[in-house]
């Protein structure tokens, strides 16, 4: 059965295409060595789309348990130390004094503002927050709702990188963010962006169930300023980075034998196609090395967004 939109509560939405849980489990193992299997409640998932907020999404119940963290936490790649994101943060946070960061995880951005703000992290991911405190951090195994309710509401600056995807009930995750901003703070956050070449990309399985609930678009960030009552101050796409270079490429060769992706076919997962994406990949990068193509600017991973509680909230 359809959810109602977890981000505007609409009814009015659609199933735009179906997921296989074989599918993303075949993808999984042979891209990261991960069994997702037995986090993956449904044998088939309904991608779904609101006409309203523009906001695609998946079911509640599909969001993935600390089990899953822990072992993509083993990627290097998984919590970075250096985003762009935080460089675009650090110059909407337009001196912040205290600055309350939802899900921490090893500190990264943390230990970038402590010197100059009264910093708190959130973090539920259990290694990650021990790392952050080992840094000398104050980042606490807290969830919002628990924060919220203890009367934390003063903060200047309510920042969440990479975050808002992974939030079933995302609707109330920003009202909780906004309970914690004083009138006139900034929530600051950035997502992977539906309008970048993530949201061309076949098999992006991290953003896909059990990573990713919610997937954003441009229109849907806007869309988030009207529903909740707020002024958007910035929106920033990032630039490609060279590591984004060879995935682009592929999907662009991709594109041209008839492999686009789709609503009705973000995954595809047979052994032929994986045949004829391995050869892809290898192009892709060739050309990335010897041609370097022409990239399309502000096309990179994420989007990140500032939005100001008005001052009469």
């Amino acid at each position: 059965m359809s959810q109602a939109c977890p981000l505007c509560g609409s009814g009015s939405i659609a199933v735009v295409g179906l997921l296989k849980r074989t599918d993303l489990s075949r993808i999984w193992i042979r891209n990261l060595g991960i069994d997702p299997t037995k986090w993956i409640a449904k044998p088939t998932i309904e991608y779904q789309h609101c006409r309203n907020c523009d906001v695609r999404y998946f079911d509640d119940e599909l969001a993935g348990p600390e089990e899953m963290y822990r072992k993509l936490d083993h990627f290097p790649w998984y919590y970075m130390d250096d985003k762009p994101e935080f460089d675009v943060a650090r110059r909407d946070l337009d001196g912040a004094e205290h600055i309350l960061e939802v899900g921490a995880g090893d500190g990264a951005f943390g230990r970038l503002v402590s010197g100059s703000a009264a910093y708190v992290g959130l973090e539920l991911n259990s290694s990650a927050a021990s790392q952050a405190t080992t840094s000398g951090l104050d980042v606490r195994r807290e969830s919002l709702i628990d924060h919220v309710s203890s009367g934390h509401d003063s903060y200047d600056a309510v920042v969440a990188f990479q975050v808002m995807e992974h939030v079933p009930d995302v609707g109330r995750f920003i009202r909780d963010c906004l309970r914690c901003l004083r009138p006139g703070g900034r929530l600051i956050t950035s997502v992977p962006s539906h309008d970048g070449f993530v949201g061309l990309q076949l098999n992006s399985i991290l953003d896909l169930p059990p990573h990713h609930l919610t997937q954003w678009s441009d229109k849907c960030l806007s869309e988030v300023a009207f529903q909740f009552d707020l002024r958007l101050v910035s929106l920033e796409h990032e630039e490609m980075t060279p590591n984004q270079h060879a995935n682009y490429l592929r999907q662009r060769l991709l594109d041209r034998v008839g492999l686009r992706r789709s609503d009705q076919h973000p995954v595809r997962a047979s052994r032929t196609f994986n045949a004829i994406d391995q050869v892809m990949t290898k192009i892709g990068g060739a050309q990335r090395r010897f041609r370097h193509p022409a990239l399309p600017r502000g096309f990179g991973h994420s989007v990140t967004v500032c939005y100001e509680k008005r001052l009469s909230a």
